[in-house]
């Protein structure tokens, strides 16, 4: 048995169709609704832009956090090797003309 339709409907049996003439066709335009209401398409463009920014702040954490924890093995390592000075440690950047002054 084959339905034809999207919602209950009656069954047509495929043995049936040349009896009866061609199948009807199968597009889904007895399915659509029609809407009550036009689509707001400023509101859907403000949905998308949010899920794009999601979607980037979501990418951009999974990668800072791949790379911290990359550098915490790095560290790790370092230091059940029994290695000593593995911590990064930062200076502050002196310009030379400090230096001369």
């Amino acid at each position: 048995m084959l339905s034809l339709g999207c919602r209950r409907q009656r069954l047509v049996c495929v043995r049936d169709w040349p009896r009866r003439g061609p199948p009807p066709p199968l597009d889904l335009f007895r399915c659509e609704n029609p809407r009550p209401e036009p689509d707001n398409f400023r509101h859907r463009m403000l949905a998308n832009i949010a899920a794009l920014a999601f979607t980037i702040a979501l990418t951009a954490i999974g990668i800072w956090l791949a790379v911290s924890i990359a550098d915490l093995r790095r560290t790790q390592d370092c230091v059940l090797m029994g290695r000593r000075d593995c911590a990064k440690i930062t200076t502050p950047h002196i310009s030379a003309c400090l230096l001369y002054t």
